[in-house]
């Protein structure tokens, strides 16, 4: 279907002799192909050709914890949409991809100014009134021929309104999501949920939702899931030679040491690597790992590093550990 969703991780054989610098500037392209991530990306890609087809806008709803891989999944959708629909037009300006964070304060004003200053207005806040402005921001998306917009903290509109300032934040919204034939990709906690259901036009607009989980190990599909995710992110390393990722046991550590959130396991195994190089190899160790467990979370006792010896296999959640705060969705 496309490259962005198969990535093609390079041959270990070319990091031989490779500078560190070019090592980790791999790594940003990371791409982990696991069940959830592929369902998502592959409905984004059919909604941005329906939006083609049909010249009529649509929204998706992604909520997931910190760390589930939020981030790295609107990169990925913001680097398809620019590589799919930009151009040069020495007439105006075309801006193919709009990306926003929720403002502080959080009103319907601010959230106009936002897209006028990721389109690039020079003077978004220059106009005569609110109502030029809010109708700048709605005629400038068509203008510049946006196709994707993506709206980040979206969990934050509930946090910075009361329940009536929600439902004004949703009316805009709405309207904007109307004046436009983009796809607008909300993104957020489950908080965000708030925002979509307070106000009835904003639901029927924003039909499509969906869960970025974090990994777990409580059944043999799960345990299947999170064994092929380090598989897929041994590939991906920047090491002339396949690590210990594969190793069933280490696997166990590594759910242990992050809980099976994403990013923690991305830190882990990207200071991992950066380890092995360190010390003149090309395959990353379990020694690495207990450093590099060190590194993301400071000095420990060993007994709380699960890659050392004397470790006793449990959750990391006693005093001073480092999940002595439970996954958290904020």
């Amino acid at each position: 279907m496309s490259e962005f969703i198969h990535p093609k991780p390079a041959g270990k054989g070319c990091w031989r002799d490779k500078s560190v610098a070019e090592r980790q500037g791999w790594l940003q392209d990371l791409l982990i192909d696991h069940p959830t991530f592929h369902r998502v990306f592959s409905d984004f890609i059919q909604k941005l050709n329906h939006c083609e087809r049909s010249s009529r806008a649509d929204a998706m709803l992604i909520v997931g914890g910190t760390g589930a891989g939020k981030t790295r999944l609107t990169m990925h959708m913001k680097r398809y949409a620019q590589a799919r629909y930009e151009r040069d037009d020495d007439e105006r300006t075309i801006c193919p991809v709009v990306l926003f964070a929720i403002p502080d304060p959080c009103t319907p004003y601010e959230i106009c100014i936002a897209i006028l200053e990721a389109l690039g207005d020079p003077k978004p806040r220059g106009r005569k009134n609110k109502k030029e402005t809010i109708d700048a921001a709605g005629r400038f998306l068509a203008e510049c021929e946006v196709k994707l917009v993506l709206i980040d903290n979206f969990h934050d509109i509930p946090a910075r309104r009361r329940a009536r300032g929600i439902e004004l934040v949703g009316a805009r919204l709405r309207n904007l999501i109307d004046s436009s034939h983009a796809l607008w990709v909300l993104l957020g906690t489950e908080e965000a949920r708030k925002v979509v259901n307070s106000e009835a036009q904003l639901i029927k607009r924003v039909g499509y939702s969906a869960t970025l989980r974090y990994f777990t190990i409580d059944d043999a599909k799960a345990a299947a899931v999170f064994k092929r995710v380090l598989i897929e992110l041994d590939k991906w390393l920047p090491l002339a030679e396949p690590s210990c990722l594969a190793d069933p046991k280490v696997g166990g550590l590594i759910y242990v040491a992050t809980e099976g959130i994403f990013d923690r396991i991305v830190k882990l195994v990207d200071r991992g690597w950066f380890e092995a190089v360190e010390d003149g190899r090309e395959s990353m160790q379990v020694a690495d790992l207990a450093k590099a467990h060190e590194y993301v979370h400071g000095p420990q006792q060993e007994s709380a590093n699960p890659f050392q010896a004397d470790f006793s296999s449990r959750l990391l959640r006693g005093d001073g550990e480092p999940f002595q705060v439970m996954r958290g969705g904020a």
